[in-house]
């Protein structure tokens, strides 16, 4: 509902100050969608947990051009990588499973800045202080 009209809205390239207030009125409309008085445990839940959560953050694409309405494009990228975490059996510890999505949220910025991810990995390890382990 919201979604459609925000995307609508933006196609038509809207100035900075149309953006502002169109932003203003998108939020007030989902700040009534989240006040409203649901009835279903799902819709309560929802309302509570993702659009009240994140609040200030669902219609940033409105007022920032270069911030997408979704995150399609990062999911599609994780996406990738999960056939080889299957592969390699999973995460076997909770820190094992930190790493690699630290290196791999670093490897797919690297790749949409057009940088090689292995001479910036390189670079990074060359100039860290990485405990060894004992």
């Amino acid at each position: 509902m919201i979604y459609g009209e925000v995307n609508n809205f933006l196609s038509t390239n809207p100035s900075f100050e149309q953006r502002v207030w169109n932003g203003i009125m998108y939020n007030q409309k989902l700040q009534r969608i989240t006040n409203h008085k649901w009835k279903s445990d799902a819709a309560k839940s929802v309302t509570a947990n993702m659009l009240k959560a994140y609040q200030g953050q669902w219609l940033v694409g409105i007022i920032m051009p270069d911030v997408e309405l979704t995150n399609n494009k990062d999911e599609r990228g994780i996406r990738k990588v999960i056939p080889h975490r299957k592969l390699l059996g999973g995460h076997r510890t909770k820190q094992g499973s930190y790493d690699f999505a630290v290196i791999e949220s670093h490897r797919q910025t690297w790749r949409l800045r057009n940088e090689s991810s292995y001479n910036k990995m390189v670079g990074y390890l060359m100039n860290c202080n990485v405990k060894s382990a004992s």
